[in-house]
């Protein structure tokens, strides 16, 4: 498994968590799923994810956005900020 393929997989299994602890049925989450209309967190949930990803793969996406200067608006967004390139 490529790095990018461990960082989606951990990416989506800890949105479709998050959103499952909070009673609802994650949706379908691909590369292309919105972050902001379609897996809708609130400042909580953000926080846990970035706990969660952080222990899964080692860093922090808040750190990685303002290292590279990043605007997330899809999943692939975010497993960009873990790609190595």
């Amino acid at each position: 498994m490529s790095a990018t393929d461990a960082a989606f997989t951990a990416i989506r299994e800890t949105l479709s968590e998050i959103i499952a602890n909070r009673g609802e049925t994650p949706p379908e989450i691909t590369l292309e799923t919105s972050v902001r209309e379609t897996v809708v967190l609130d400042s909580f949930e953000w926080a846990e994810f970035a706990i969660a990803i952080e222990l899964k793969l080692g860093a922090d996406p808040f750190d990685r956005m303002r290292e590279r200067n990043a605007d997330i608006h899809r999943v692939a967004d975010i497993v960009a900020l873990f790609d190595p390139a």
